[in-house]
């Protein structure tokens, strides 16, 4: 009778499960299911807790572990967690486009590559975070329509790092040779400004490829910043109707 009755329990908790997961919104469902994912892959990740560090890593995987059971177990807090991630994720995608746009500016005035190589090391810390932290938001297409245009402008940032280090190198090479071509030998002269006439060539065209690619920047920095303004817009229109 026991063993009855505690089956009839089982089964009536899974069927409540089961219309608690029914009753989600799509975005709810995929959250929850993307945490039961990451809850098989904490149990290989135990496993490769390293020695010297194995309690603390254990400890750290337990935690999350009791964290994502404790949110499945609760459709509210599955819904609750979900937006709260959805909304983390704008935030952490506007500011990543104020440092996008920090960038383009230093790189539209070409006035440092210094700064701008500093600028870009926070361009890149912040996307590594997002992808890290907003794997779930990413994966089910969270804010698509900022996320896409801020990626667009970070490729052409990227491209213009290569086409300035280029250009930094061209002028390096063509001064090199401007000096050596000074000091050479009336027989080496010719050599000399072959490969000056070689640098500056090199010089001008990578110029010309970092004065596009920063004009292109401009064009997709100012796309992404009408999606935030769009984006802010429409938040405010649902607030008012809710």
């Amino acid at each position: 009778m026991k063993t009855i009755a505690t089956s009839g329990l089982v089964l009536c908790l899974a069927l409540s499960a089961s219309i608690a997961r029914a009753e989600m919104s799509a975005q709810d469902r995929a959250f929850a299911t993307a945490l039961e994912t990451r809850l098989k892959t904490l149990d290989a990740q135990k496993q490769r807790c390293g020695r010297g560090v194995a309690l603390s890593c254990e400890k750290t995987i337990e935690s999350e572990r009791s964290t994502i059971q404790t949110v499945l177990a609760d459709p509210d807090r599955v819904h609750y967690e979900s937006e709260r991630m959805r909304v983390d994720l704008r935030q952490e995608l506007l500011s990543l486009l104020t440092d996008v746009r920090a960038a383009s500016a230093v790189l539209n005035a070409q006035s440092s590559y210094e700064e701008f190589a500093l600028r870009m090391g926070a361009v890149g810390n912040r996307l590594t975070l997002i992808r890290y932290r907003y794997e779930i938001a990413l994966s089910r297409g969270d804010h698509k329509a900022l996320g896409v245009p801020i990626s667009d402008a970070c490729n052409a940032l990227y491209l213009a790092v290569g086409d300035w280090k280029q250009m930094r190198r061209a002028a390096r090479d063509a001064a090199g040779m401007q000096a050596a071509a000074s000091q050479a030998p009336p027989w080496q002269t010719d050599y000399f400004q072959r490969q000056l006439r070689d640098a500056q060539l090199r010089h001008a065209q990578a110029q010309r490829r970092l004065t596009d690619n920063a004009a292109t920047v401009v064009t997709l920095v100012h796309s992404a910043t009408r999606a935030a303004r769009y984006g802010e817009s429409g938040n405010e229109q649902a607030a008012v109707r809710k």
